[in-house]
């Protein structure tokens, strides 16, 4: 069983708040998602989104370019940062 799609045993997550949900209840529209459980799986989303930019950042600060000030500006421009 290990390793198994949740969906083979009729259970798979919301795509909202990610709950273990019946395939059944999540096809006919009956399961409500629990709103801290929205707000926590859009916290995850940001966190990891923070992160990434972070990572931009630091990989654009350590190339040449981005030992030049205007550069970084004009990259954070080319990226909405």
């Amino acid at each position: 069983m290990s390793g198994a799609p949740w969906h083979v045993f009729g259970i798979s997550q919301c795509p909202r708040c990610g709950a273990d949900v019946p395939v059944a209840q999540l096809l006919r529209g009956g399961h409500r998602c629990d709103p801290a459980e929205l707000e926590a799986r859009e916290a995850e989303h940001l966190h990891a989104r923070l992160a990434a930019v972070h990572v931009e950042i630091a990989e654009f600060l350590g190339s040449p370019a981005g030992r030049n000030r205007l550069a970084f500006a004009r990259w954070c421009r080319e990226h909405g940062r």
